[in-house]
């Protein structure tokens, strides 16, 4: 009887405790039409791109066609000239925004 007596009160003893949690608000997202994207050729009629994220507090995440960077300025030469689609995500405090940046490398 000693016994069950016990394991009641360890039970109950546990179920009473309030957990210690220490709550953060994760932050906001940055919003596309607040993302500060600079994204150019470096010469006229040249196929070598410099894409520069100038957004405070946001991370990058390039793709642009020949691959993949993670750094605020990136520079990379794409194979062919005419429209060229570059994608951008920008990770934030509270989660992931995402856009497109179109470029136009006439010859």
């Amino acid at each position: 009887m000693k016994n069950i007596a016990i394991g009641i009160l360890s039970i109950w003893l546990l179920v009473a405790c309030d957990p210690v949690v220490d709550n953060k608000e994760m932050g906001g997202v940055v919003s596309e039409s607040e993302l500060k994207l600079d994204v150019h050729a470096t010469t006229e009629g040249g196929n070598e791109i410099v894409m520069t994220n100038n957004t405070p507090g946001v991370g990058s995440y390039w793709d642009h066609i020949t691959g993949i960077s993670t750094k605020q300025t990136v520079t990379a030469a794409l194979p062919f000239l005419g429209e060229q689609t570059i994608k951008f995500i920008g990770f934030c405090d509270g989660g992931q925004v995402a856009t497109t940046v179109r470029l136009l490398l006439l010859r």
